[in-house]
């Protein structure tokens, strides 16, 4: 095909000395050379642009929904101050929860050391007198076990109610040492269940002496 001496028509000659497919292309349709050459390669560009549409819409496919345009920067903005809102509030609070949990640590450790003995081994020592009493009730008054068993037992729940923070003894504790206090001749006041425990053996053992 002989070169033309127009610019337009030299570039399309080097397309064509490229590509064997390509045709001899103007800026113009009057300036043609070749009109079913022309309507071949645009049969041939609507043939890409098919398979270019279907690429896509295999690709979109395979990434998903096309996601919808979020807010404006003004809401995101407000959206952004709002949580670092909460997370400030949240960690405030965080703080404070750490404070009340130290504060409650050097609580119990007061109470450690103003005891001198841990709370278990304050347990343990309380069933061991529990225990002697039983077997020191059996040699006195086999009659009087129970009692002092049911006496025992509603003492060690007071003392456990007491020793609790912030606690208070249940009304049967109150009635109870009210009632011991009234038969011992002992004022109305609130007294101490160990106390009253010794006072009963006291008296028990004061009968059963000849």
């Amino acid at each position: 095909m002989p070169l033309c001496c127009t610019k337009d028509k030299i570039y399309a000659q080097q397309l064509c000395s490229e590509s064997t497919n390509a045709i001899p292309f103007s800026a113009g349709l009057d300036s043609c050379d070749d009109p079913p050459a022309l309507l071949q390669e645009y049969k041939r560009l609507e043939a890409e642009i098919a398979l270019l549409q279907e690429e896509h819409q295999t690709n979109s496919r395979l990434e998903g929904p096309v996601q919808e345009p979020g807010p404006s920067s003004s809401n995101m903005r407000q959206r952004v101050f709002g949580l670092e809102e909460e997370l400030r509030h949240k960690c405030e609070v965080v703080r404070r929860l750490r404070q009340r949990e130290l504060w409650f640590e050097m609580q119990l450790r007061r109470q450690q050391e103003a005891h001198g003995e841990p709370l278990s081994l304050l347990v343990e020592q309380v069933n061991a007198l529990r225990k002697s009493v039983f077997g020191y009730g059996r040699l006195v008054d086999p009659r009087g076990e129970a009692q002092i068993e049911r006496f025992a037992d509603q003492s060690c729940r007071l003392f456990a109610s007491r020793s609790g923070p912030h606690s208070e003894p249940s009304n049967g504790g109150t009635k109870l040492a009210a009632s011991s206090s009234e038969s011992n001749g002992a004022p109305r006041a609130a007294a101490d269940p160990l106390l009253q425990l010794t006072q009963q053996l006291r008296a028990q053992v004061s009968d059963s002496r000849p």
